[in-house]
């Protein structure tokens, strides 16, 4: 990653698309159709490998491709065949980058793209995300017939573009990647976390928030965890507790947690140690064979509500899980509650149930809608 020393007139960023601003994996499909680790590991790594898809990423046919690896391993033909006609189940939602990306746009920041994507896969694309309007340009691999790492694709997006490099970052997840666009010229960042996205655009004078951390809860924090829980316990039906806690009493919850795993406590704090929010991955239900699914959740104090904490949260938090052995998210909502949907939703959870008059609180009635998204 190249610092620089000082700010500089930035007046253009390019982002990466894939595990920047949308999550790719093939394992997110092949775990649902080789479910021994092993044998999932041993087709990724020797049939449908990197290298393999990287000559579609270069401007190869998808469906020659595809024929090309049946003809070699014709007991492998579901298999192989889920590779691009079920690409879509390889992606989830990153919607706490594409925040950043607005706040950019809103802020009268050029915005460039530079992907490594087949041809033919990048069509719907532009369908499926509708924030890749935001872009004035996109440059594809595949349209390209050029990828990176290659220095060759990067020039391309310059001139066509008429891109100063000394005016220009570059966000990108692999470290190759980022390593060409330094030699470049340009301001390089590999990306990690969202929150630290943020920081990296800040320290070149770019106008995004970059005052909140997530991190792991922290003892420490148990005080503060509290207060926030005991708003929403005494004022919402956010939570079916109806007694507010002391803080003794929430030393038993916070030792579920831990800083691997899957139960998880992640919080949102600014830098002088206030936490805006938290979010759990928790047990859902006691017996055994539930092990591999978690409830999610998050709480926001009153100050944090509309900057975006909430989706920063959930957005570390799967993916930290991302390495675990989990199956299934759920999410409970206690209707009528807009914004904690349209947050779920935004990550990918779909409705798969209302438990209808399961709570009385405030001596009313009230209503739980299910909700469920694959993880990771």
């Amino acid at each position: 990653m190249s610092q620089p020393t000082a700010v500089f007139d930035c007046t253009t960023v390019v982002f990466d698309l894939g595990n920047v601003l949308i999550g790719w994996d093939p394992r997110r499909l092949y775990r649902r159709i080789i479910p021994d680790d092993q044998a999932l590991r041993q087709f990724l790594e020797t049939v449908c490998t990197p290298e393999w898809h990287d000559r579609q990423d270069r401007g190869g046919s998808c469906a020659d491709a595809t024929a090309e690896l049946v003809a070699a391993y014709p007991q492998r033909v579901e298999w192989i065949e889920a590779f691009y006609s079920r690409w879509w189940e390889m992606f989830e939602p990153m919607p706490a980058s594409v925040d950043v990306l607005r706040e950019l746009r809103s802020a009268g920041t050029r915005l460039l793209a530079l992907t490594n994507w087949p041809r033919e896969m990048f069509v719907e694309a532009r369908d499926r995300y509708p924030f890749l309007r935001d872009f004035e340009g996109i440059v594809v691999s595949g349209e390209e017939g050029v990828a990176k790492p290659d220095s060759a694709i990067f020039r391309m997006l310059l001139d066509r573009y008429d891109v100063d490099p000394q005016q220009a970052v570059y966000i990108d997840d692999k470290p190759e990647h980022v390593a060409t666009a330094s030699g470049l010229g340009l301001t390089a960042y590999r990306f990690s976390t969202v929150d630290q996205l943020r920081r990296d655009l800040r320290t070149v004078g770019l106008p995004v928030d970059a005052d909140v951390t997530i991190r792991s809860g922290e003892p420490g924090d148990l005080p503060q965890l509290t207060d926030i829980y005991n708003h929403y316990v005494g004022t919402t039906a956010a939570t079916f507790d109806v007694q507010p806690f002391a803080v003794e009493q929430r030393r038993e919850w916070l030792r579920h947690y831990s800083e691997n795993g899957r139960h998880r406590l992640l919080v949102a704090a600014t830098v002088d140690g206030h936490l805006l929010g938290y979010a759990t991955s928790s047990p859902l239900r006691s017996k055994p064979a539930y092990d591999t699914s978690v409830e999610v959740t998050v709480y926001l104090g009153a100050d944090a509500r509309g900057r975006g904490v909430g989706s920063m949260l959930y957005q570390e938090l799967f993916a930290a899980l991302a390495s675990e052995d989990v199956h299934r998210g759920y999410a409970a909502v206690a209707l009528p509650n807009d914004a904690s949907v349209a947050l779920h939703r935004r990550f990918g959870f779909v409705d798969v149930g209302v438990m209808t008059e399961v709570g009385r609180k405030f001596d009313q009635w009230w209503d739980v809608l299910w909700l469920e998204r694959p993880l990771p």
